[in-house]
């Protein structure tokens, strides 16, 4: 037994995984609100179809870009936040507070130049998660749609491009 069979058999009882078994559709996301919980969950959809195929070319070879992705964009958010705030330490030690947010002030008692450091720490950070979601959402949501469907039809099997490693491969006789 591999891959995904094995892994079925240890999931909980209530996992969404058990109940595309049991018959239950994936409808894919519609609507804003429903697109962005689906962006949220795409590290745990990858996470899981990777512990069901963890031997299948495509899912793997998404699997190690997403996590290559994931670092790419830390690291630039990481240098966009340090560079901005150096940016906005230097405009402030010349006596130039950027006019921006100046109306939060008396709803958030807080001084404009904190507010620009705080938004310059979020900012980076949400931009290059939407984009990274952006770029996997399709392809994503096209792999969880392919594996539900298998759950519906109980094929815990794993599929045809599956590349074993050495260890796991049955042994070949000669006579």
């Amino acid at each position: 037994v591999h891959g995904a069979q094995k892994y079925f058999e240890t999931l909980p009882s209530n996992d969404v995984n058990r109940q595309y078994y049991e018959g239950v559709v994936y409808q894919q996301p519609q609507g804003f609100i429903q697109k962005w919980k689906a962006y949220c969950q795409i590290t745990q959809k990858i996470n899981i179809l990777h512990n069901f195929y963890p031997y299948q070319r495509t899912v793997r070879a998404t699997h190690l870009e997403y996590q290559e992705d994931k670092g790419t964009c830390l690291s630039t958010s990481l240098g966009v936040l340090g560079a901005s705030w150096l940016l906005l330490f230097h405009c402030a030690r010349a006596g130039y507070v950027l006019p921006l947010l100046r109306e939060y002030g008396a709803v958030f008692k807080t001084h404009r130049l904190f507010r620009q450091y705080v938004w310059a720490a979020v900012l980076p950070f949400a931009f290059s998660q939407y984009f990274l979601y952006r770029k996997y959402y399709n392809h994503v949501e096209a792999l969880w749609t392919i594996h539900s469907q298998r759950l519906n039809n109980k094929q815990l099997e794993d599929p045809s491009d599956t590349i074993y490693p050495n260890k796991l491969r049955p042994i070949k006789r000669l006579k």
